[in-house]
């Protein structure tokens, strides 16, 4: 110690400086190498397909397939309808929308070229709406699921990273 007091306060100073950068200096790589980043759980995007009955859509034709969507109280589920994520405590974590319809037709004798844009009836057929959200931050366990105002549907956030299908 005396040797260290002989050299005045700056040698101490600088001594305790340099001793400081180093520590700080192994302390940064020691951080970065353990993968703390590691540890932020990393977005996910979620999609799926709703499908509405006979009774709740209505086809439309459009070469080269006959698109849809709800008809009458169903009339807001349509493409472009909005879709949102919501985490364990009702936060809104996501927001995406319905990006498709697709009419499965059962009448394979239907003439696409007659009336095309029209709507028809058919009978035996349904609409699925394909939708998807983008960014869903992953690690908060428990979500639910909203297609326009239709109610929640939960999960966990394992089923959540595969494709979900509803039925009305």
């Amino acid at each position: 110690m005396r040797k260290a007091s002989r050299r005045g306060p700056a040698a101490l100073l600088a001594a305790g400086v340099g001793a400081g950068l180093l520590l700080t200096g192994c302390g940064s790589a020691t951080s970065t190498d353990t993968g703390a980043s590691a540890n932020v759980p990393t977005a996910f995007d979620m999609s799926g397909s709703l499908t509405l009955g006979t009774s709740q859509s209505q086809a439309t034709r459009a070469a080269p397939r006959f698109k849809c969507g709800g008809s009458g109280g169903y009339a807001d589920l349509q493409v472009g309808a909005q879709v949102v994520v919501y985490g364990p405590q009702g936060q809104t974590v996501a927001v995406g929308s319905v990006t498709d319809a697709i009419s499965h037709v059962k009448d394979n004798t239907l003439d696409l070229s007659k009336e095309v844009g029209g709507p028809v009836t058919i009978n035996a057929d349904t609409c699925e709406l394909v939708w998807s959200v983008s960014g869903v931050p992953g690690g908060l366990g428990m979500y639910s699921y909203e297609i326009s105002h239709r109610g929640r549907l939960v999960l966990t956030e394992a089923d959540a990273k595969y494709a979900q299908a509803a039925t009305i």
